[in-house]
């Protein structure tokens, strides 16, 4: 679960409206700047800057999966002292094409014809595709049900009984937060050992502390051999001065 959480935070961090504006330096240089401004505000705005950008190229790049499909990527490229950069890259694919083409070709269209003017700075912005907005609203279904299955899978309960105050806590931890909740041992209705059955239908036992008000208090983890759960069931009646 943990490599599919993180794929799909990488997907939603980068679902985001990318804007480049170049500025000419000097007759013959410009320098430009990409802003990334993700369409979730809990991430960051990023920049970037490249120096020297003397051209624009359009690419597309086609390449053959596994089962024999065919998929393409449509990107501009920034050429620059340090080599060439992509960007308005696309992350989201749609029937196997990830980016638009006329968008891309359009887009280093008009730098090339920036570069190649004395018009002092240009700025472009990449529109936010609408199949983002539909990868946004699936992965943040996949987030969440991910997360309530971490939640359910990956956690730690304490039980505490304290006779001095005559009080039972409960104290859960899980990769979601901290919960604690108490009740009165006074109300103690009575410590057994509860019959269960897992997901697969096969029988185990349960020491469970049951209070009056129908509350349940499960002690330890659920074992498969009855005489397991006894044991802990009859420490905790001799601690509480049950039998």
């Amino acid at each position: 679960m943990g490599i599919p959480l993180v794929i799909g935070y990488s997907l939603l961090r980068n679902v985001a409206k990318v804007e480049l504006t170049c500025d000419r330096i000097e007759p013959t240089l410009v320098d430009c700047t990409s802003t990334k401004t993700p369409l979730l505000s809990i991430f960051p705005t990023t920049t970037q800057a490249y120096d020297a950008v003397t051209a624009a190229d359009y690419r597309v790049e086609e390449t053959t999966d596994s089962e024999g499909e065919r998929h393409s990527d449509h990107y501009v490229v920034l050429k620059t002292k340090d080599g060439d950069i992509p960007t308005f890259q696309s992350y989201v694919s749609v029937n196997g094409v990830r980016g638009n083409a006329a968008q891309a070709q359009a887009t280093a269209n008009h730098l090339n014809q920036f570069l190649q003017s004395q018009q002092q700075s240009i700025s472009l912005q990449q529109d936010v595709e609408i199949a983002n907005f539909f990868a946004l609203g699936f992965v943040s279904i996949f987030l969440v049900v991910g997360a309530a299955v971490l939640h359910s899978q990956v956690r730690i309960v304490t039980l505490k009984l304290n006779k001095d105050t005559n009080k039972i806590s409960r104290y859960r931890f899980s990769l979601l937060g901290f919960w604690v909740d108490s009740d009165d041992l006074r109300q103690l209705q009575t410590v057994e050992v509860e019959r269960r059955k897992d997901n697969e239908g096969d029988g185990n036992f349960a020491p469970v502390i049951f209070m009056q008000s129908g509350k349940k208090y499960i002690l330890g983890r659920t074992v498969y051999q009855e005489s397991d759960a006894l044991r802990t069931v009859n420490q905790i009646r001799d601690f509480l001065n049950l039998r």
